[in-house]
């Protein structure tokens, strides 16, 4: 069950989530989002934050530079820390050109900010970007649902309480220690929150 969670929440499966949520929002807003408007974002964003950086991986699997997908090891996860942070900033460019809310924009803004931080401290200590993802998540949606000036705790509730069982689940594989696990989740919610400084 505990591989089966670490896969479902794999960390470039967030992005698809995240706009799946935002487009769900704005349907139920009434927005004039429907399901095929939607299907481009969703079938956009999936194809940039997981199938560019997942063909990366396989490549670098190909060549003996990772062992496996979930890369135990931290020195493998240099290359794949950068191929997910290139696509992660395309990402945010395909989120700004094509309109989307500011907060939107700027989640995935630090999705780019928290890889690249992850990476950084990759190198010296293994930290969970699972956490981190889930954490970034988190933030994103407090900033939603400040700027579109409404209430989420249902979700934001649902949230906390996943990155609990997924920080079980990523112990339960000894994949982390519990402080790389919390770090990884603290780092991604601050991070993820650092535009409420500079946003109105």
């Amino acid at each position: 069950m505990a591989q089966v969670l670490s896969y479902l929440l794999y960390p470039l499966f967030i992005p698809t989530y995240a706009t799946i949520l935002v487009c769900i929002y704005l349907w139920c807003q009434d927005s004039g989002m429907t399901f095929m408007t939607a299907l481009p974002f969703v079938g956009w964003t999936f194809a940039l934050t997981f199938v560019l950086p997942m063909v990366c991986i396989a490549f670098l699997w190909h060549k003996g530079k990772v062992s496996s997908l979930q890369m135990a090891d931290k020195n493998e996860r240099g290359l794949p820390y950068l191929a997910g942070g290139l696509s992660m900033a395309v990402w945010w460019l395909f989120l700004y050109l094509a309109g989307f809310p500011a907060a939107v924009c700027m989640t995935a803004l630090m999705a780019v900010l928290t890889i690249s931080i992850v990476g950084i401290i990759n190198i010296w200590w293994k930290i969970s970007i699972h956490l981190a993802s889930w954490g970034v998540l988190t933030g994103g949606v407090v900033l939603w649902t400040l700027q579109m000036h409404t209430t989420a705790t249902g979700l934001l509730t649902g949230l906390m309480l996943t990155a609990l069982v997924l920080m079980f689940a990523r112990l339960r594989l000894n994949a982390h220690t519990p402080m790389q696990v919390v770090c990884g989740y603290l780092l991604g919610l601050c991070t993820g929150l650092l535009p409420l400084f500079w946003m109105g």
